[in-house]
């Protein structure tokens, strides 16, 4: 459908809510969301060519070869199937350090998350491997630690030193030596039984407490159980737990049976529960005890036990765990499901090895944060090229970027389909690209009231409800006298 070419007035309407609670916004006060470009074109520059001199930024620039991207999602890692990493025959693995792998939702409904093992390494038959290459950007040479956590059988390699791991497959961890800048890593997942083997990975100068296992008695028995004795030497408020078994077990905390469940299924919720055993806890010495009296199956639990002083202190299944012969339990390695992981299990939020996840999960945002990834160290500090059509509706612009950013409208004198390029520098003699007005409804150029240090002008932030600027704030651009851009570099 081709607009017509007099004026339209566009208002948006709000036409979803919250009502349900189905997405936890998490912020305060609440509003509602504004119009949002989430696609967009995007392309890199590479060594050797100038995207101004290709006419990236102009109307007509066919851009259909551009691979679309939704923001926040990149190319973090490349991937290939064999024994050897080949370049040549490797595919780029794309995820959004937002969102995860945008191939599994989980995020969406009530029980929303983002997921651990962001990395979708593909489907592979028992036996095969897939190997997976990325850099880590290390902004200091020292020891680091590494966490992955996949249901495929992991092994590595940094800056060409194999790893020395600790742990399963579910949860695989290492001190890794990095020096300052890009690192390479090398990381190898062989699938234990034929499905789709997913990754999670972080590195990070803080080591992270263990996660919660699934465990098993080693000589099942009619009287096989798993225990664990927990210190209590604080005035406590609460004792809360998740329980969750596979085949028939019974849950008792120090000697009184609180509940039993069997025949776990994550996609209905059933073989599991939450609950409250204050009335059961004491201070000194607590016992928490799983009994399995067919002898097989399989246990997990998650507790917290919250302080008078407002701390917590978690307890889980691990392998501190004993039996009732005083043997260590064995961990099921196969706990880790393609669409109900482990953690959806879990009563106490756990830093998650993605570092925006706050919009979902405000509780896991990890602190410190990781390590970046870089699937190309040649193309840091190069510029980005991104073009999108604006919404319809939109009156106002904000960019939110690491480095620094120019921008323009490919088609300025059009209000219903303009495009907006990020470019660095504009050709000699051309006028700075314009918005709409506010009040006025008609193209307007930025109002620059502001000047910098070095006495050039600098846009002023504008107000979508102010007629005499333009509704269009362009940020960390620069103007001078001489009608170019200052060059920029993202």
């Amino acid at each position: 459908m081709e607009s017509p070419q007099d004026d339209w007035l566009i208002r948006v309407e709000s036409t979803l809510d919250n009502r349900y609670g189905d997405f936890d916004l998490h912020g305060d006060p609440g509003g509602e969301w504004p119009v949002e470009r989430r696609s967009l074109k995007v392309r890199r520059e590479p060594e050797g060519t100038d995207g101004e001199q290709e006419g990236w930024h102009l109307p007509g620039t066919d851009d259909s070869e551009w691979p679309v991207r939704l923001w926040s999602e990149s190319v973090y890692w490349c991937v290939c199937r064999g024994e050897t990493f080949d370049a040549s025959a490797a595919a780029p693995l794309v995820y959004s350090t937002v969102f995860g792998d945008l191939a599994m939702r989980s995020w969406a409904g009530r029980m929303g998350r983002v997921p651990r093992r962001f990395l979708q390494l593909g489907r592979l038959e028992k036996g095969e491997s897939v190997l997976a290459k990325t850099y880590v950007i290390a902004p200091a040479a020292g020891r680091y630690w590494i966490r992955t956590e996949s249901n495929g059988d992991i092994s590595g390699r940094i800056n060409s030193r194999d790893i020395v791991w600790h742990g399963g497959p579910e949860e695989r961890t290492a001190w890794i030596e990095l020096k300052e800048g890009m690192n390479e890593l090398l990381l190898r997942a062989g699938a234990i039984r034929g499905g789709l083997v997913r990754a999670g990975v972080e590195v990070n100068r803080t080591q992270r407490p263990p996660l919660p296992k699934w465990l098993f008695t080693r000589g099942p028995n009619p009287r096989s159980s798993l225990t664990k004795r927990i210190e209590c030497g604080s005035d406590f408020r609460r004792v809360r737990l998740v329980f969750a078994a596979r085949g028939r077990a019974a849950l008792s905390v120090n000697g009184v049976k609180v509940t039993e469940h069997g025949d776990f299924n994550p996609y209905i919720r059933q073989g599991q529960e939450e609950v409250d055993v204050t009335h059961l806890w004491r201070l000194g010495v607590n016992e928490v005890r799983l009994d399995l009296p067919e002898g097989k199956g399989e246990v997990f639990a998650d507790g917290v036990i919250e302080l008078q002083n407002g701390e917590s202190v978690s307890f889980f299944t691990e392998e501190d765990w004993t039996d009732e012969q005083g043997n260590a339990p064995g961990v099921h390695h196969f706990a880790v499901l393609q669409f109900a992981e482990t953690e959806s299990l879990w009563i106490t939020p756990r830093p998650h090895p993605l570092p925006q996840v706050g919009w979902l999960m405000p509780e896991s945002v990890p602190d410190p944060p990781p390590l970046a990834f870089s699937a190309d160290p040649a193309g840091v500090g190069r510029p980005v090229w991104l073009r999108f059509p604006l919404p319809v509706g939109a009156t106002r612009m904000r960019i939110d970027c690491a480095g620094s950013c120019a921008c323009g409208s490919a088609d300025p004198k059009s209000r219903q389909a303009a495009e907006i390029s990020i470019f660095r520098r504009d050709p000699p003699g051309q006028q700075p690209p314009y918005g709409l007005c506010h009040r006025a409804r008609r193209p307007r150029r930025p109002c620059f009231a502001r000047r910098s240090a070095s006495g050039r002008p600098r846009p002023r932030e504008r107000s979508a409800t102010c007629g005499r600027h333009c509704a269009y704030p362009i940020t960390a651009v620069w103007w001078n006298t001489k009608s170019s851009w200052r060059r920029q570099t993202l």
